[in-house]
């Protein structure tokens, strides 16, 4: 067990998740053997100092003139999404997966191209993986500032990783577990990680595995400020108000106005050391209040430049909005990017109501012959498909030897009554979508539930998504969604030490997840071997399908509804959008008309 616990895995967030995936290829890497990876350079041109500080408002601010100039002020125009609320700080990107301004703000030491496969210097100027890939070095790029004028250090990195193993909502764990030292940590048995090794600009870590994987995973780690997060407890930074009510980053923008709950302005960060951002100011305004509704008719009054997300992700809704206003447009990933799926609670909650019976295989086995996924899927036309593993059918990866789904009500019911299942004890169903589609798909999952005298209760979650789901656990299924650039990587849920480990539970009477593992100790050492990613990835298929904790149903085309007479992006950034952080978002080609 303990060589599992050392499972290289990314966390792959329930809660409201975003992203972007480059179809099924395993991520491109650097030659483990010290060849550097080359890419993009980005503009080494030394801006500005300044050390303005964000401020804060009380009213809303408009295109205006500016001086004399008599061209008004162009401003993009978009939304605030915070899980946590937009009333007292920001939330923070360790654990934020929605936000489309990180990308502003903060950068990464690395970042995604080729449709999310390649990573490209950022902070790292340069990266290598050193002693057969066994260790990974950054060389740091000396000309960076924070946007309030400090220098940019190793020392940052350093905290930065320190902050993602302690923080616990973080969904970069993983990543530190991977490092030397790293579990020891995280566990709180090591003050420091020790396979972490800064000397001037350069930056080495030793892993615990080969993972050569983990290099693209450092393209969705924001690095932070030590000289201004550095005074705050790791565990608790970020709640820590002095920060995060104006969070400063080395990114191409910096926070300017706040109101908050209402909006937030950003403008150009004149210590930028790449190339300046291709428009001089953003708005993103709270559209909490109303929900997906308000956002559709903003996109229709002009009000929203562009939208994205789980409440936009709806093409039937975005088709009736586009019809709305010749102005705007829908951008649709090429492929299935998005899979919604039920996972079981496997260890029960804070009431007396949890189903125990979901812990048997052969009634989590029957209950998927009872979904209808082709009826769900035909909810989203143009962009569903039914699934029944997170590879899409369409892929080199997906395993043709498993058997096509049939939905077969006469066998589940057959199978539950051999497992003994009690008829009259509903299975509590929690799902966090509160758009009318989700509802629509309740009632479908609850008929095809009735249809073999399954009695379902589906509720919709209200409040703190993560203490309902982690820490209450009021619930028999949920209703949730993986979304990741590597596809594979979502299976990492049945064998990552982090959050799914609240629900899954650590007995192995129930959940085992070292077969998981192992299987992911392989993919990551022979992640460029097409050959041997094929083997796991047909291994973990069949797995995934006999033990049944992870039910894929459907996947979704990601879109964003955009004003095209008003920005003007470049076809490549568009097909990397929604965006995940990971993605280069080149914000330099960013333009308003």
């Amino acid at each position: 067990m303990k060589k599992a616990q050392k499972v290289i895995s990314l966390l792959l967030t329930l809660l409201l998740c975003l992203g972007v995936m480059a179809g099924c290829q395993p991520a491109t890497q650097s030659d483990p053997g010290g060849t550097t990876a080359g890419g993009v350079t980005p503009d080494k041109s030394s801006p500005k100092e300044t050390t303005a500080a964000p401020k804060e408002t009380t009213a809303a601010p408009q295109e205006t003139t500016k001086g004399t100039d008599p061209e008004p002020e162009k401003i993009l125009n978009l939304a605030w999404h915070s899980a946590t609320g937009t009333d007292a700080m920001m939330e923070s990107p360790f654990s934020d997966t929605q936000s489309l301004y990180h990308m502003f703000i903060w950068d990464s030491l690395v970042k995604l191209e080729d449709g999310l496969t390649r990573a490209v210097p950022m902070l790292a100027e340069s990266f290598e993986f050193r002693d057969d890939g066994m260790a990974l070095k950054f060389v740091l790029r000396d000309d960076v500032k924070w946007q309030d004028g400090e220098a940019f250090t190793a020392d940052d990195v350093v905290f930065t990783l320190k902050l993602a193993g302690k923080l616990p909502k973080s969904t970069h764990k993983p990543i530190i577990r991977s490092i030397k030292g790293g579990e020891e940590f995280i566990d709180g048995k090591a003050d420091e990680i020790e396979g972490v090794t800064a000397n001037g600009n350069t930056i080495t870590l030793d892993l615990v595995i080969k993972d050569l994987t983990i290099l693209n995973k450092f393209a969705s780690v924001p690095i932070m400020p030590v000289h201004l997060l550095g005074k705050a407890d790791l565990a608790e930074a970020d709640k820590y108000t002095d920060f995060w009510k104006h969070p400063i980053g080395t990114g191409a923008y910096r926070i300017d106005e706040i109101k908050y709950p209402d909006y937030f302005t950003m403008v150009r960060n004149e210590n930028y050391w790449g190339t300046p951002g291709g428009f001089d100011k953003a708005l993103f305004k709270s559209y909490q209040a109303g929900g997906a509704e308000t956002q559709f008719a903003a996109l229709i009054s002009g009000e929203l430049d562009l939208a994205y997300g789980n409440d936009i992700n709806d093409i039937s809704a975005a088709q009736n909005t586009v019809k709305q206003n010749a102005k705007l447009k829908i951008q649709m990933a090429s492929d299935v990017n998005y899979r919604r799926c039920f996972v079981f609670n496997m260890v029960g909650g804070t009431d007396d109501k949890y189903n125990d019976i979901v812990r048997k295989p052969e009634v989590r086995q029957a209950l998927n012959l009872l979904i209808d996924r082709e009826s769900i899927a035909a909810f989203y036309p143009e962009q569903g498909l039914a699934m029944t593993t997170q590879l899409s059918p369409t892929s080199h990866l997906y395993n043709k030897d498993i058997p096509e789904f049939k939905r077969d009500v006469d066998k589940a019911r057959q199978m539950l009554e051999e497992a003994d299942f009690d008829f009259n004890k509903p299975l509590r169903l929690l799902y966090y979508y509160d758009d009318q589609t989700s509802a629509d798909v309740m009632e479908v999952v609850t008929q095809n539930f009735a249809e073999a005298g399954v009695k379902l209760e589906p509720f919709l979650a209200k409040g703190d998504l993560s203490a309902i789901i982690y820490e209450q656990k009021n619930w028999d299924m949920l209703y949730g969604a993986f979304s990741s650039n590597d596809p594979v990587l979502n299976y990492s849920v049945l064998a990552t030490t982090e959050g799914s480990l609240a629900y899954l539970g650590t007995d192995p009477t129930y959940y085992d997840r070292k077969p998981y593992a192992d299987l992911f100790n392989e993919y990551f050492a022979t992640a460029t071997d097409p050959e041997s990613v094929k083997k796991v990835c047909d291994q973990l298929q069949v797995l995934a399908a006999q033990d049944s904790f992870l039910l894929t149903i459907y996947g979704l085309r990601m879109l964003f509804i955009y004003n095209a007479d008003k920005l003007v992006v470049s076809q490549n950034i568009m097909n990397d959008l929604p965006t995940a952080f990971a993605s280069h978002p080149h914000l330099e080609d960013w333009k308003l008309k």
